[in-house]
């Protein structure tokens, strides 16, 4: 098992390269993983990319190619956060990804439905600024969630997962 002390990285942000995902407000972090997914958006979204370079000035780690499925949990338990930072999208896989993981997240409010899986257990609501995203990712970290509260993540999840896929059943059969 991987103990807290073994994690890489504070945080981890599973995301393309792309303006809506906002990758600009973890810029005030250290110690990040960015997973990008590879160049899927070919050089249509370089501005982002190049602003990433540019404007991360603290450390952090950018892993720019295409992971399998069977890979990303190897990066998330090596992480302590996950983040989830668009103001406007679908579910968003990584944020379910992240709680599959234990991992407490650090969110900006959102419209699309990710947050139908957030409770004050797993997550912490930043403000739409780098600053809040900081002190928020913090509040993680110096309140780091024990095994037992990160294994509890992962089981609140499984069990909302389970109620919205019986919701859909029945939903299915009428």
């Amino acid at each position: 098992r991987i103990k807290p002390r073994d994690k890489v990285w504070d945080s981890i942000y599973s995301g393309t390269l792309r303006n809506i995902k906002r990758h600009f407000l973890s810029y005030d972090l250290n110690n990040v993983c960015y997973l990008t997914g590879g160049h899927k958006y070919g050089d249509k979204h370089k501005e982002v990319y190049d602003d990433l370079h540019k404007n991360q000035t603290n450390q952090f780690t950018l892993v720019n190619q295409k992971l399998d499925r069977h890979h990303m949990p190897i990066f998330y338990n090596l992480s302590k956060v996950g983040l989830c930072l668009s103001k406007a999208e679908g579910a968003m896989y990584s944020s379910m990804e992240y709680l599959l993981c234990g991992l407490p997240i650090v969110s900006t409010k959102s419209i699309g439905g990710r947050d139908e899986f957030f409770t004050d257990k797993n997550c912490i609501f930043a403000k739409d600024n780098s600053k809040s995203v900081k002190d928020c990712v913090d509040k993680w970290l110096n309140n780091y969630p024990s095994l037992k509260e990160r294994y509890e993540i992962r089981e609140d999840a499984i069990r909302m997962q389970k109620t919205h896929t019986k919701v859909l059943k029945n939903k299915i059969k009428e």
